[in-house]
């Protein structure tokens, strides 16, 4: 997973769908013989896009023990799950209603296909962090990364730029020297350029956010004007410019030492950041997320933060299997 490979960001945003094409092609497979149909609809597949390939070989060596439940599921009488597997034009919701619906899928189904729980889509990143763990990198320049859990990174060094690409999640890095080559930072809503050492990107949802550690960084927003931070600085960008309201930078950088700290921010927001760390679903009906918390958390240890919320703030956490967890107001 560490070699460095270099991926157009279309490619990366469309990993997820196939990863779940090559998970149903290889349980598929794993099942019994293809019948014609199915053959000419897996050299079809094949055909398509050489990456089809690649995603169904690393599919097969990570897999391993998780197949049996979905195996069982195709071999349930309703056929309408295999039908589901099958067809790739099927969105992430569908696909992942028809495994629950199916039955003995159950959280394994969930862990593999939902995005925003599971690290499926990592497994053609060129770096990743899986659920709930924290993981350290050293990049072929000799900088030091660290992924938080369920981040997922893609490289592109060249001989005028050291491109990496955040695809999701955070990274703290510290960076190392090389004045020919600036180390720059990709997200969705545009790029933050080393000018010094050590500085932390979370991706979040329609925005970034940055905090330096140590000297400073260029933050580009993809249609704004540029602005400089300094260390003991953070702030949020959009595709427009900079927020200069930003939250916190310490706060941003805490992630790191397993903490969560929060400032008259919104339950929704909290549970955002848990849900990396968190081994299931966890979700948040509207009125509870619009909640305001503040204190000190363990991003390692989501349980207990989650039932220090319920005896502090007016919600209920309702758990309907090892796999869902449901925040509701009171």
């Amino acid at each position: 997973m560490g070699e460095l490979r270099s991926r157009q960001s279309g490619k990366a945003q469309s990993a997820s769908p196939m990863l779940e094409q090559a998970v149903a092609w290889h349980v598929r497979l794993s099942d019994s013989p293809l019948d014609a149909d199915e053959q000419a609809q897996y050299r079809q597949w094949l055909a398509a896009d050489p990456a089809h390939a690649q995603a169904l070989e690393r599919v097969a060596q990570r897999l391993g023990h998780a197949v049996q439940p979905l195996k069982m599921a195709l071999a349930a009488p309703d056929s309408g799950l295999r039908q589901t597997f099958l067809k790739p034009a099927r969105t992430r919701r569908h696909f992942l209603g028809k495994l629950c619906v199916a039955g003995g899928v159950g959280g394994v189904a969930l862990w593999l296909v939902d995005h925003s729980h599971a690290p499926v889509a990592g497994w053609l990143a060129d770096y990743a962090a899986p659920t709930a763990t924290r993981r350290h990198f050293t990049l072929p320049d000799g900088s030091q990364m660290l992924l938080d859990a369920r981040s997922q990174v893609d490289l592109a060094f060249s001989g005028q730029w050291r491109d990496v690409h955040l695809r999701t999640g955070a990274l703290y890095i510290q960076v190392a020297q090389d004045a020919d080559r600036p180390l720059r930072v990709h997200t969705e809503e545009g790029l933050v350029q080393a000018l010094g050492t050590r500085f932390a990107v979370r991706q979040e949802d329609g925005f970034s956010t940055v905090a330096v550690e140590q000297h400073s960084v260029r933050v580009q927003p993809r249609a704004g004007a540029h602005h400089v931070l300094r260390a003991g600085q953070g702030i949020s960008f959009r595709r427009e410019g900079v927020d200069r309201a930003a939250r916190e930078w310490q706060s941003v950088l805490h992630w790191k030492d397993g903490i969560l700290e929060v400032h008259n921010r919104s339950l929704g927001e909290v549970a955002a950041a848990l849900r990396p760390y968190y081994p299931g679903i966890l979700r948040v009906e509207p009125r509870a997320a619009a909640i305001r918390v503040s204190g000190v958390f363990s991003l390692d240890d989501p349980q207990r933060t989650l039932l220090a919320l319920v005896h502090t703030t007016p919600i209920r956490l309702t758990q309907y299997s090892r796999w869902i967890s449901v925040i509701e107001h009171l």
